[in-house]
């Protein structure tokens, strides 16, 4: 994750904040024109920041803002996405990425609230202008109808804002330090409790069917950096191996993606750092999953919908336990 380009230099001083894909290059006059249509001049470290940089994404673009406990796991959704770029003469934006007067974004923010950034949720970053303050604030969509005040703020103003970007080099030490973690939990963790009853339910058919589930979660978790299931085969086999203890471990089939999607993570979600167990699932992957099986035959009904076919479950444990499956 590690990045050749320089951290952001703002005010004389050195922040965490490093850049990739800055805008096009901005004169004094593109910043003026600007202004003028907004009807104030920028905060003097905004307005030095775009003449600099103009913008760009951020290679690590998790921030701790000001009122954050700094010991409660990430979970704010506040990563930048991007931080937008204005358009120069002869240079366009495009519009997602574009830094726009207030009036003309989509959510017609007041006059004196400048968004100047997004997150991958569509959250905007909020900088205060005017007499409203010079305060960054985290613009929730979910609350678009609440007053400005009650949205929170990250930081002061926007030099403490690009201040507590999380560096490249602590998000590339936590990364490594989650996905050692992660990798320990499916080698040796414990089994998420229904997960753990199914297998014990087959034991004596199947005695290796634990280590069959850890060399198939290990085998995602190394093709990605992370478990989750995406739209690759390797994802498919561990869904397969739902499918099938569904059924013969649980009695249970399945109606539709969306059933199958929560009794997956019924069974399978890791609740705790060191369980093995499912962290994420990609939107359409179930549903794509379902449809495959279902026109190869290997999706059967039953009572109550459909489950894995015979043939499929024996198709299924040849290829888990033959030469060459126990090797990642």
């Amino acid at each position: 994750m590690s990045s050749k380009s320089p951290s952001v230099l703002l005010c004389g001083a050195t922040t965490p904040l490093v850049l990739d894909d800055m805008g096009p290059a901005l004169r004094d006059s593109d910043l003026v024109n600007f202004e003028e249509r907004l009807g104030q001049r920028l905060p003097e470290a905004y307005r030095e920041f775009l003449l600099s940089y103009n913008g760009g994404d951020p290679v690590s673009g998790e921030v701790l803002g000001r009122d954050d406990d700094p010991n409660v796991p990430y979970a704010y959704g506040d990563s930048v996405r991007v931080l937008f770029k204005l358009p120069a003469k002869e240079h366009s934006v495009a519009d997602y990425e574009r830094l726009m007067l207030p009036r003309e974004h989509p959510w017609e923010f007041p006059d004196d609230l400048l968004p100047i950034g997004e997150d991958a949720g569509g959250n905007i970053f909020g900088m205060e202008l005017g007499e409203r303050g010079r305060a960054v604030r985290f613009i929730d969509h979910e609350r678009l109808d609440e007053p400005i005040e009650t949205h929170r703020v990250l930081a002061d103003d926007f030099f403490d804002f690009v201040q507590r970007f999380k560096s490249v080099e602590v998000k590339e030490a936590e990364d490594n330090a989650r996905r050692e973690q992660e990798r320990r939990a499916l080698e040796h963790g414990p089994f998420p409790s229904a997960l753990e009853d199914q297998c014990a339910h087959l034991r004596e058919s199947f005695p290796d069917l634990r280590a069959w589930i850890r060399t198939a979660c290990l085998r995602v978790f190394e093709s990605k950096g992370y478990f989750a299931l995406h739209a690759d085969e390797d994802s498919r086999t561990v869904f397969d191996i739902f499918g099938w203890l569904s059924w013969a471990a649980a009695g249970r089939a399945l109606r539709d993606p969306r059933h199958a999607t929560e009794a997956l993570i019924a069974d399978w979600w890791a609740h705790t750092p060191e369980r093995l167990g499912i962290r994420g699932i990609a939107p359409d992957f179930v549903e794509a999953w379902w449809n495959d099986r279902t026109s190869r035959g290997q999706l059967r009904e039953a009572e109550g919908g459909l489950r894995f076919s015979d043939l499929a479950i024996e198709e299924l444990v040849a290829k888990l336990s033959s030469p060459g499956a126990g090797s990642v």
